[in-house]
């Protein structure tokens, strides 16, 4: 599956085990499986597999797997815009970051390569102060909220600016919005000084001072140029799909209301009990920019969900619910799900035959080097992946 492009760092994503998963879902999926649900659909990588083979509806109650997926299984008409609209985009990103600058030049944070641990640390809190500040007109949600935490000032400047380019008329509402912010996450990942998620900003200290100061000099733009460019290049039209794709942003229990009978229901919900909205929650500022209020250290969102699957008083039930309503559907599930998880396998699959009456279930696993995307002592955890597949009757 290696023609799914990387867009994120994302600590859920299927990658490394995609043939696993979608091989196991084309075996359970039947001629009369019109649709695929991916309820939990993340990097939107699952999803994106699908493109060509059937249609796909990827939902997530978080807004940013709405453009990743849009990326992935969006048809693409290049002929609508010039061959240099890259160029345009750039330049019209750089009109505003110039006018920017121009009307708050006294902001001035620079990153000399001689810069001391003292003045590296006293740079960093000048730009956190930021969040006091009243801004009038262009858009700062970046520079205001996260400058100096997880991206500086002038990377801030930029997400603010390229953002802004996709969420202009000339742009929203077509196929370019989508890959405008997934080639602007793409870059906002390989500029952070963050651990490749943004639970937390790395604090400065004397021995990774060196580290933080590389990322704090890197350049959003050419990050953000080489993405576009590359997914420009894949999907370029010639593989255009037939299929009616959707995206959606709900709570998982309100899409399975609505399912098509005798469809492919995959899950992958989270395991641990770390809620993914604090992981990902600049993602999720960045689609929305919604200028939230912000709290605590990592300048997290006051609204962000809460996923029963990651609460140990309500993930028994959240799956009973699941399972349900997948039954009630006639409909076949595809689970993933790990032997670390918050229920033991085999807890699942005991709940799973209370609920599919007369469906043949199985589980395969695969053993797994789960990435933990910056823990000290433990960057990659052996696991076993686990896929419970509940197949309806024929």
């Amino acid at each position: 599956m290696s023609d799914i492009p990387h867009i994120i760092k994302y600590m859920g994503s299927k990658r490394s085990i995609l043939n696993f998963v979608v091989n196991t879902i084309d075996d359970a999926t039947e001629e009369n499986n019109k649709r695929i649900y991916d309820l939990f659909g993340g990097s939107a990588v699952v999803s994106g597999s699908f493109r060509n083979k059937i249609a796909v509806t990827c939902n997530d109650i978080q807004s940013y797997t709405a453009i990743l997926a849009g990326t992935y299984l969006n048809n693409y008409n290049w002929s609508k815009y010039d061959d240099n609209i890259l160029d345009k985009i750039v330049k019209e990103a750089t009109n505003k970051v110039l006018t920017f600058k121009k009307k708050y030049y006294d902001f001035n944070f620079n990153y000399d390569d001689s810069i001391s641990y003292k003045e590296m640390l006293d740079l960093e809190k000048q730009q956190q102060k930021l969040l006091t500040l009243s801004f009038n007109g262009l858009d700062h949600l970046f520079v205001k909220n996260f400058s100096g935490t997880y991206w500086s000032y002038d990377q801030c400047v930029w997400i603010d600016a390229i953002s802004s380019v996709a969420r202009s008329s000339d742009y929203k509402d077509s196929f370019l919005f989508n890959i405008i912010m997934s080639s602007l996450m793409f870059a906002m990942a390989y500029t952070t000084q963050s651990t490749g998620h943004y639970a937390q900003y790395r604090d400065i200290t004397k021995d990774n001072l060196s580290d933080i100061l590389f990322y704090r000099k890197k350049n959003i733009l050419p990050l953000f140029k080489q993405k576009f460019s590359s997914l420009k290049e894949i999907y370029n039209g010639s593989n255009n799909s037939d299929f009616d794709h959707k995206f959606t942003n709900l709570d998982y229990g309100e899409l399975l209301k609505d399912i098509e009978e005798n469809s492919i229901v995959y899950a992958d919900p989270p395991y641990q009990f770390v809620h993914y909205s604090r992981f990902y929650h600049a993602l999720e500022t960045l689609v929305k920019y919604d200028y939230p209020e912000v709290k605590f250290k990592g300048r997290y969102r006051t609204d962000r969900h809460q996923s029963p699957f990651c609460i140990k008083t309500k993930v028994k039930n959240a799956f009973s619910s699941m399972f349900q309503s997948v039954f009630d559907k006639r409909s076949t599930l595809v689970l993933s799900y790990s032997d670390t998880g918050m229920i033991t396998l085999d807890d699942l699959i005991n709940l799973a035959g209370t609920h599919f009456r007369g469906y043949i279930i199985s589980i395969k696993q695969i053993d797994y080097k789960h990435s933990t995307m910056g823990r000290q002592k433990d960057k990659n955890r052996d696991v076993k992946e686990a896929l419970l597949v509940c197949k309806a009757p024929v």
